[in-house]
């Protein structure tokens, strides 16, 4: 079971990591013209401005965050119906479903460390 689980952790680590990095370069520039408006991730874009790998990835944590729970952020008023709503859906799926997968991978590690012998 241990080597099970150890190889699935390995493999979700390569593919989450893929994912990560393919949405934070291919798809990030798309998802923020959707949020020419929004002042949130106006000044998150402007706190975080490069194109490193590390400024690209807390910018699309924001919008994943946005985009994972659009109802409590809609009645913060930190983003629009509209807004939401205008987004396709493949593309919201490329922000979210990362994030998914790293939460699965962090519960994969619980589990790995509590199994180790």
């Amino acid at each position: 079971m241990y080597k099970l689980i150890t190889s699935t952790l390995v493999l979700e680590s390569v593919a989450v990591a893929s994912l990560m990095t393919y949405a934070n370069y291919m798809k990030l520039d798309e998802l923020e013209r959707y949020f020419i408006k929004n002042e949130a991730v106006q000044q998150n874009k402007r706190y975080w401005p490069g194109k490193m790998p590390y400024d690209k990835m807390m910018r699309m944590v924001l919008i994943s965050n946005l985009l994972t729970m659009p109802r409590r952020y809609i009645r913060d008023g930190e983003i629009t119906e509209e807004e939401y709503n205008s987004i396709p859906r493949n593309l919201k799926r490329w922000a979210t479903w990362p994030g998914y997968l790293g939460l699965q991978l962090v519960v994969c590690a619980g589990l790995w460390y509590c199994l180790k012998p």
